[in-house]
């Protein structure tokens, strides 16, 4: 891509970070974002068709980067990354982004990142475990699903202020609680 495009796309993305910031709640405008970057509304519309747009670049910029960091580890370890990595990733991911994070979960429409995160987690565990368990597709999916919609959960509520603990605490625990289950933490 044309670095003039990438850096003009960039100006767009932090503008609209920056209000976001800013404010709580409400509708962002086109007009804002442009008054921000320092650029039109045409100049705008090249690039992006709506605020809408701008979050699913930047909700795919995270996952691209994340996956990337995913392969990375898997080529430099010739090793299946394993359950406990993905999370240590998934907490270094986090703590990278955590400005981002706290301020998409706080509106609503950047609440769809979990899901789309999550999404892609259960496509990046099965093919790298699907045949580790001897379990069918069907009981496979709903353990992937129970636990990943879990880990999620903890994390979101985290992000909302809700549990008062440390990114490493959050993820001591999700660990444990992943690799040990209900039974092993209890007994």
């Amino acid at each position: 891509m044309d670095r003039r495009i990438e850096k003009t796309r960039q100006a767009i993305k932090n503008a609209y970070f920056e209000i976001l910031k800013e404010k709580k709640s409400g509708k962002i405008s086109i007009t804002e974002i442009a008054r921000r970057a320092n650029i039109d509304r045409k100049t705008f519309y090249l690039h992006y068709e709506s605020t809408d747009e701008i979050l699913n670049d930047i909700c795919e910029n995270v996952i691209t980067e994340t996956l990337k960091d995913i392969n990375d580890r898997n080529d430099n370890e010739r090793t299946d990354i394993s359950i406990n990595k993905l999370l240590e990733l998934l907490t270094e991911k986090a703590a990278e982004n955590l400005d981002m994070f706290k301020v998409l979960y706080s509106r609503d429409e950047g609440r769809s990142l979990f899901d789309k995160l999550k999404n892609i987690l259960i496509n990046i565990v099965t093919e790298e475990t699907k045949d580790s368990f001897g379990l069918n597709e069907t009981e496979f999916r709903i353990y992937l699903e129970f636990y990943l919609s879990g880990i999620i959960s903890v994390y979101s509520l985290w992000l909302a202020d809700k549990l008062p603990m440390t990114i490493d605490e959050i993820s001591g625990i999700v660990t444990k609680a992943t690799l040990k289950g209900a039974e092993g933490i209890l007994s």
